[in-house]
């Protein structure tokens, strides 16, 4: 089949697919996810004029003529805070306000303190002001009608922070999509395996590497399994206790200590017969893992870095031993009593 261009391919794919149905979900449970329907804000914010500095509020006018050898003297009426009600500026009189709280009726500007001088119940204006200054006029962060969220929006913090300020307790987004991946290709092979072009045996490394950051994928898939972590691993362990029972005679269990709780997220034994042992499983539709064939010094990264080292014969004889038999916690009764009795009968014929 000849290839096709990643724009033919995007296309392909997106003829298949149909969106997902949505639901209504609370704020602080919607980080990462897409608006299903545009959200349209229901009244102004903020519905009234706010200050934009730390100063006093004043009528422009009292203060037109206002300069450094000439400042203009008003009596400090009182304090304006983000939090209290409305307030009522007198004529010929400032009142002390707070950046954010609102301008009180009357007032028309906002002269900042390092324009000004307090003189005990009075204040001293070094410099004329203009209707407006310092002021936020109403709906200076959006209007009512206006589009705060669109549809098919990701949903960042930034966002469900406008949605706080905009009143929404909650918004509709789109389920989260159920998603298998299937990897193909055969461009690994086994280390027994000769590589043909384009191939490269697996488990060797040519270079060091990390794995080390926790994306938002699996932090929410880690969200939902921690759940269960304890229960799994109870399952592992369960598991683990039959094939050593049943198999223990038969190849070299895990070492087991008896003041420690083994988890089990590998079950691997050894056996000389290793390989054999493998493909009479694989024949029989049980598949096995060789998680380490090649030892770290024997590993092209090791060898590039340290260069070659003396002969390690446990490491090397371990490494051609090791089998990690089916473990996974959903593993059925009857699925580990098969993996038990395909190496049962393997030993039985040799």
């Amino acid at each position: 089949m000849p290839a096709i261009g990643f724009d033919e391919a995007l296309r392909i794919i997106l003829s298949s697919v149909q969106p997902v149905s949505s639901e209504n979900v609370a704020l602080d449970k919607a980080l990462g996810r897409i608006a299903a329907a545009a959200v349209i804000a229901d009244e102004d914010a903020v519905p009234f004029p706010r200050s934009a500095m730390d100063g006093y509020a004043v009528r422009a006018s009292e203060c037109a003529r206002a300069t450094k050898n000439h400042p203009i003297e008003l009596p400090v009426a009182g304090n304006v805070f983000a939090e209290k009600g409305e307030s009522i500026l007198a004529p010929g009189t400032a009142l002390a306000i707070m950046t954010g709280a609102p301008v009180p009726r009357g007032a028309d500007a906002v002269i900042p303190h390092e324009r000004t001088e307090q003189h005990g119940a009075s204040v001293h204006i070094f410099a004329p002001v203009a209707p407006g200054d310092c002021v936020f006029p109403p709906g200076e962060d959006f209007r009512k009608g206006d589009e705060l969220i669109a549809t098919g929006e990701v949903l960042n913090a930034g966002k469900l922070a406008l949605l706080a300020f905009a009143g929404k307790p909650a918004v509709r987004v789109f389920r989260r999509p159920r998603v298998a991946i299937v990897c193909t290709g055969d461009e690994l092979v086994d280390p027994a395996s000769t590589p043909t072009h384009g191939q490269v045996r697996k488990n060797e490394h040519e270079l060091y590497g990390a794995n080390s950051r926790l994306d938002e994928l699996h932090a929410a898939m880690l969200r939902v399994k921690l759940k269960q972590l304890d229960a799994r691993n109870r399952r592992r362990a369960a598991i683990a206790a039959y094939y050593s029972e049943h198999l223990g005679q038969l190849v070299i269990p895990p070492l087991a200590d008896p003041t420690r709780t083994h988890v089990y997220h590998q079950y691997v034994v050894r056996t000389p017969a290793r390989d054999a042992l493998r493909a009479h499983l694989v024949a029989r539709g049980i598949e096995t893992g060789v998680h380490y064939p090649v030892p770290i010094h024997r590993q092209p990264a090791w060898l590039r870095a340290y260069g070659e080292t003396p002969p390690l014969p446990r490491a090397e004889q371990a490494a051609r031993e090791m089998l990690s038999l089916p473990v996974h916690a959903d593993l059925t009764d009857e699925e580990v009593e098969r993996v038990a009795d395909g190496v049962v009968q393997f030993f039985e014929r040799r």
